[in-house]
């Protein structure tokens, strides 16, 4: 009875050998198998896209809530220019929004305040005598107001530090 029960599944195991073996042969073995995996390989051209969902572009509104903010005016005055010789200080006043500066060599630093020779210091250039520059442009991020200056390093009768300035004055 035992060895009834054993044919059983062999005749069972068998049949299921002999299917995927006919399965092999009728699809190919080895590496034509391998051979129509790469046929499945996707690939997308302008005639077979990926499909994708189209979205459209939102609705932007620029708005200014802040009405005390306006647009900065243009600048249509207030520029200028001074000239100082090595060792000196003067009364120059001016309010800048961009500034080009030259040094002479024996220049030490040209020094912008606000409030007199006792105020805030505004701007302090390094010259050449000191390893800084011998010419400055800047543009400013936001106006610089000085009414002193003064140009330090070796005393001379030409001009060893000027500057001139884009004023602020709509």
């Amino acid at each position: 009875m035992r060895l009834r029960r054993w044919k059983k599944y062999a005749i069972g195991a068998g049949g299921m050998l002999v299917l995927v073996v006919a399965l092999m042969l009728v699809t190919g073995w080895g590496t034509a198998v391998a051979a129509q995996v790469t046929n499945v390989f996707v690939t997308n051209d302008a005639n077979h896209a990926v499909p994708v969902r189209e979205q459209g572009t939102p609705n932007v509104h620029v708005t200014n809530s802040d009405l005390s903010v306006a647009p900065p005016a243009p600048i249509t005055d207030g520029g200028g220019f001074f000239a100082l010789n090595g060792g000196l200080s003067a009364d120059e006043a001016g309010t800048a929004s961009a500034v080009s500066v030259h040094l002479a060599d024996g220049v030490s630093f040209l020094q912008i305040k606000s409030g007199g020779a006792n105020g805030t210091t505004v701007a302090y250039f390094l010259g050449p005598a000191e390893a800084g520059n011998s010419s400055i442009a800047l543009a400013l991020a936001r106006p610089i107001t000085f009414d002193w200056v003064r140009c330090a390093g070796v005393e001379t009768t030409t001009s060893a530090c000027s500057m001139s300035w884009v004023g602020n004055k709509p």
